[in-house]
């Protein structure tokens, strides 16, 4: 692995969102801190969820136990007391319940959210209210759950498929999709299997009315029941379709991968272009309007004309994050990404390049460099971005810039680069080990780490080795107030104190990538699945945040603290 950092930077933050998408109930923050997204808005997780009783009372669900409601007006974010994944909500007559991993079931009442007691630990994927006294909830390995009005209980479903979707009518009877293309129906006493004509996964389900049922899954596939049987509807679109939802029998949208929604108007589907490239994971609707939600805190509205964002601001991996003053000003990150924060808004800026940028500091407001992957390196004078010669074409991994003509960036085969205020010149480290990150270290020292444990510290005038306190990768390294921090993969963090590396006792495993502190006592290292730990006098302990993004950096000073990683993620700890 000569190339942890783009590991942990990018293959990692890529697990992280493949997999790392379930998380526990979290312990409460503490009482003096309070956490605010400021990119995207409302927030970046994925949205799997959507229902609302009126056009002024939506509510959205998703990831790490997101939950959103709309006023009418705006999107806000709503107290929620999970940190699983919701998967869906739906609610009828007063009764509203929102399902999601591990069996978790949550209920609305008067505007708050509180977990109801499930007989299951089985994720679910769906559920549906019919009335106040009979809801259905499914889920994997065949789980169906009945609601009688007081509490929730499983049916047996005589199937061990994964099941996406599920829909009552009033007449009693109710219907059950998922893998396979398996169709369940009920019929008031137990569930059987339909003929659906189909092996394509199924995965969701509307209807309105007994001989009126739509389901929809894989390749675009579209069903319908007539009451008698499940036919097969000529495809309007070849992706995949996740969601189904209609006014009526003349009004009917389905929605899923690459912007794709489709549109049934009582004699065929037609396709709509969805605007965006997202995946849409609902589809649902007021009447006056359409709402999608989806991948990266998505929300888009169409009113039979076009659709509109309800989210904002730029979503790109951010690798790092920087300010000359109280507050950050640039970020970077995949893609060439360069954001600047203006008025407490992120938007993007031209960096003149595509290569991804993984690390950008700074002496003052109009003289900050980045550097990237292919040996980049970008000048800002406060205006414009210029791509300054290196002299190599290894990834550069970290820089630190102490004035206009002093600075020093790291990087693959024990890279590192010296800026005099003119050029950039290669000097000795010692190392043929990639270095990940670098920062100062009193008035003319500095400190670099890298794979394999690789710790260096430079006096000033030359860099030497430190003993090797640990085989992980170090991603950062932090030094100030007499203390030095370096974090790494395995949760690993040595702290350099009288002159000695030592290795400290942290509660996480978790892959640290970025650490910050503003004193010996009040330090902060974050990472994979939005772990935060931070160190006052007593030693490290964790700090509860609000996402399971992966955390990749980090900026501080007395107005706060501030987190950036995964879908444009900015994140403010006051």
């Amino acid at each position: 692995m000569a190339d942890h950092r783009r590991i942990a930077r990018a293959c990692i933050v890529s697990l992280a969102l493949l997999s790392g998408c379930n998380g526990g109930p979290g312990p409460p923050g503490p009482p003096d801190s309070s956490w605010d997204w400021e990119n995207p808005l409302p927030q970046p997780h994925f949205l799997f969820g959507l229902w609302g009783s009126a056009p002024g009372d939506v509510y959205a669900v998703g990831d790490a136990g997101t939950i959103l409601h709309y006023d009418g007006a705006r999107w806000s974010g709503v107290d929620s007391p999970t940190r699983h994944r919701l998967a869906h909500l739906h609610g009828a007559d007063g009764v509203v319940f929102a399902v999601g991993d591990a069996g978790t079931i949550l209920s609305l009442n008067q505007n708050s959210w509180a977990p109801v007691p499930s007989p299951t630990n089985e994720d679910l994927w769906s559920v549906f209210v019919r009335d106040a006294s009979r809801a259905f909830a499914c889920g994997e390995n065949g789980t169906i759950l009945l609601y009688d009005g007081s509490a929730w209980s499983s049916m047996h479903s005589g199937t061990s498929a994964i099941l996406r979707g599920i829909w009552a009518s009033p007449a009693g009877d109710a219907f059950a999709v998922g893998t396979d293309g398996v169709i369940l129906q009920y019929d008031g006493t137990a569930w059987m299997p339909m003929a659906s004509g189909t092996a394509r996964a199924l995965r969701a389900i509307w209807g309105s009315g007994p001989g009126d049922v739509y389901a929809v899954g894989d390749a675009g596939t579209i069903l319908h029941y007539d009451g008698a049987s499940w036919q097969r509807v000529p495809a309007a679109a070849t992706d995949k379709l996740q969601s189904v939802w209609g006014l009526g029998a003349s009004e009917v949208y389905a929605a899923g991968n690459r912007r794709t929604v489709v549109r049934f108007d009582g004699a065929q589907w037609t396709v709509i272009d969805g605007g965006t490239n997202d995946e849409l994971w609902e589809v649902w609707g007021d009447g006056r309007s359409v709402v999608t939600v989806g991948g990266a805190g998505l929300i888009r509205r169409y009113d039979g004309a076009g659709w509109s964002a309800e989210n904002r601001g730029p979503v790109p991996v951010i690798s790092a994050i920087w300010g000359a003053g109280d507050e950050p000003a640039l970020a970077v990150g995949s893609r060439g990404t360069v954001l600047a924060r203006t008025g407490g808004a992120w938007v993007e800026s031209a960096s003149g390049v595509v290569d991804q940028l993984l690390d950008v500091h700074g002496s003052d407001p109009s003289h900050a460099i980045a550097v990237g992957v292919n040996g980049v390196i970008l000048r800002f004078d406060g205006s414009t971005w210029v791509r300054m010669p290196s002299g190599t074409g290894v990834q550069l991994s970290g820089v630190r810039v102490r004035s206009r003509d002093d600075g020093v960036a790291v990087g693959d085969g024990g890279t590192v680069l010296r800026y005099d205020g003119q050029d950039w010149r290669a000097e000795d480290a010692g190392t043929g080990e990639a270095l990940l990150a670098v920062c100062e270290d009193g008035a003319d020292g500095a400190i670099a780490v890298g794979n394999r444990g690789t710790l260096l510290e430079f006096d000033g005038r030359q860099w030497r080795t430190a003993p090797a306190l640990s085989g992980a990768f170090l991603t950062d390294v932090w030094a100030g107030a007499g203390l030095a921090v370096a974090v790494g993969d395995g949760g690993t963090v040595l702290e350099r104190r009288g002159g000695t590396w030592r290795r400290a006792e942290t509660a996480t495993g978790a892959i640290l990538l970025a650490v910050w502190g503003r004193s010996r006592d009040d330090v902060y290292a974050c990472g994979r699945d939005g772990v935060v730990i931070h160190r006052d006098a007593r030693g490290w302990k964790p700090l509860p945040s609000p996402t399971i993004l992966t955390l990749e950096g980090m900026f501080g000073s007395p107005a706060g603290v501030w987190f950036a990683g995964n879908y444009g993620a900015v994140l403010r700890l006051q």
